[in-house]
C-alpha cells in the first residue's frame, strides 16, 4: 500500500527577489517585497508608509512564511503557506517586526 506523505517545502533566498539586496541588508526603496514597518502591509503601496521611515531588512525568506509555518496557516489539504490568509489569521505587532496572534 501506497502513503502519502506531504512536505513542506520552504524557500530560501539569499538576494530578495526584487531588489536584490543581500540577507541582513536594507530593501532598496521602491522595493515590491518590502513590508511597511507600522502595519506589515506592503511597503510600496501602503497609505501610513508617510509615518515609517524605517527601512526593512531582507530574512532570505518570502515575507510571511515564518510566521506562516510556525502558526500552522496553510492551503487547505496541503503543506503550502496560505499568504493571503495571513492578515486575517494573525496581526501585525510593529515592536517585534513579525506577525504573531
Amino acid at each position: 500500500m501506497a502513503v502519502e506523505k506531504k512536505i513542506l517545502t520552504v524557500y530560501y533566498y539569499p538576494k530578495c527577489p526584487d531588489c536584490g539586496v543581500l540577507v541582513g541588508q536594507y530593501h532598496l526603496a521602491g522595493c515590491d517585497i518590502e513590508r511597511c514597518m507600522a502595519c506589515g502591509g506592503q511597503a510600496i503601496s501602503c497609505e501610513c508608509n508617510e509615518v515609517c521611515d524605517n527601512r526593512q531588512r531582507w530574512n532570505g525568506f518570502w515575507p510571511g512564511t515564518l510566521e506562516a509555518i510556525e502558526h500552522g496557516i496553510y492551503l487547505k489539504g496541503t503543506l503550502e503557506v496560505d499568504y493571503n490568509m495571513i492578515p486575517f489569521t494573525l496581526r501585525w505587532n510593529s515592536v517585534l517586526q513579525r506577525w504573531i496572534k
